[in-house]
């Protein structure tokens, strides 16, 4: 009698078991490639661009990387945040797609695209060119330190605000680019920079500046306030006026009562928010028994746009670069160093404008002496205790 018992498992035709194995792992392999990968990811592989590259982009307040980026975002409504220096901060609620099967070969793909806003275009510029004067100091460039084409970012940037190009602070701007070439990298930068913007290639020229002209012993002084200026004019400047004195402590103080931000009993908060230093309004008298030395340049413009709220009359500012020039050729302005509006930068042209915001990247301001051949320079935050400032005024 033959026996069947080596042809059957479990009472059922071993071929007939070997084939629902068989199927069995196969449905476990496709479910493993094509359905599990969507499930522990169900989202999509989403591509994000803007017209201002480089932009931070946040997810749920996480940082996933620059633009343009291709990042995975999971299905469903997502808060996204792109952030760029000097331009609006966008925010978007976006309804991101998802797919279950089929991902791991075909994942979704969705692309989302936004357009930014460049809010303060000469602030940008001012941090574009402190970013181009630290590489123009390094020539030694290798393929894990390369030079990361500051000029061309720049021209991509504003080839969407074209307004910026017909602005003073653009103008100076392309004036330092040729003494800040200090390798061919960065000349050929400048000349893509030139190119994209179909503008003349920037070349180095000899600064001039006329000084003559205009001045009179006319003399404005605030109602209520021991404070005077004196009329300052020139072929190439508009008359404005200039204070006589460095702001004294008993005009400070009585800003920093009205704005006790600004006071000496806030200093904590004002360095962990790095507008000033350890040594703010530490006053020295041996140095100065009249004005209000170790501000910082934050708080002396801080302290410039409370006094021009009180007289809408005026313009009230701390003076450019320039102005301290003009006003130096006609008498003296004194042998403390004294803070200017005027960022500072190798070569800067001496008609320079108005820099970036406190809250970017930090720039170093111009500091004047008493004649117009003193210059130095210092970060925004730091207190020197022999340096003040004076402001100038302007009729509107």
């Amino acid at each position: 009698m033959k026996s069947t018992g080596s042809n059957t498992l479990f009472g059922i035709r071993r071929g007939v078991v070997i084939t629902i194995g068989a199927l069995l792992v196969l449905v476990l392999v496709l479910f493993l490639l094509f359905a599990l990968p969507g499930i522990r990811r169900h989202g999509a592989q989403v591509t994000i661009l803007t017209d201002a590259p480089g932009a931070a982009v946040f997810v749920a307040d996480q940082y996933v990387g620059s633009t343009p980026l291709e990042v995975f975002i999971p299905r469903g409504q997502q808060q996204l945040s792109i952030e760029k220096p000097y331009y609006t901060t966008l925010e978007a609620t976006e309804e991101i797609p998802g797919r279950l099967l089929f991902t791991l070969l075909a994942p979704r793909k969705h692309t989302l695209s936004y357009t930014l806003k460049l809010d303060d275009p000469a602030g940008y510029l001012a941090w574009r060119l402190q970013d181009l004067y630290q590489w123009s100091m390094i020539t030694n460039y290798s393929s894990t330190y390369r030079y990361p084409g500051i000029l061309a970012d720049t021209a991509s940037d504003l080839m969407n605000t074209p307004e910026v190009k017909d602005t003073r602070a653009f103008g100076e701007f392309v004036s330092l680019l040729p003494r800040l070439a200090s390798s061919d990298v960065i000349e050929e930068d400048i000349l893509t920079f030139a190119e994209t913007l179909e503008i003349p290639v920037p070349a180095a020229a000899e600064e001039s500046f006329d000084f003559s002209g205009v001045y009179s012993d006319e003399q404005i002084r605030l109602p209520g306030r021991d404070i005077g200026f004196i009329h300052v004019g020139g072929t190439e400047l508009s008359p404005y006026y200039i204070s006589t004195e460095l702001v004294s402590r008993n005009l400070f103080l009585e800003f920093t009562e009205d704005e006790p931000f600004w006071s000496g009993e806030n200093k904590r908060q004002l360095i962990d928010s790095n507008l000033a230093d350890d040594t703010y309004l530490h006053y020295l008298p041996e140095i100065s028994s009249r004005a209000v030395l170790q501000v910082s340049w934050y708080a002396a413009r801080a302290f410039a746009s409370w006094l021009d709220e009180q007289y809408p009359q005026y313009r009230i500012s701390l003076p450019l670069a320039v102005q301290y020039d003009a006003a130096a050729e006609l008498f003296q302005l004194g042998k403390l160093w004294q803070w200017s509006e005027t960022p500072f930068y190798p070569g800067t042209p001496r008609y320079a404008q108005e820099g970036p915001k406190f809250s970017q990247p930090a720039v170093h301001r111009v500091l004047r002496g008493g004649s117009s051949d003193q210059t130095a320079s210092m970060p925004e935050s730091m207190c020197s205790p022999v340096t003040g400032f004076r402001l100038v005024l302007e009729r509107k």
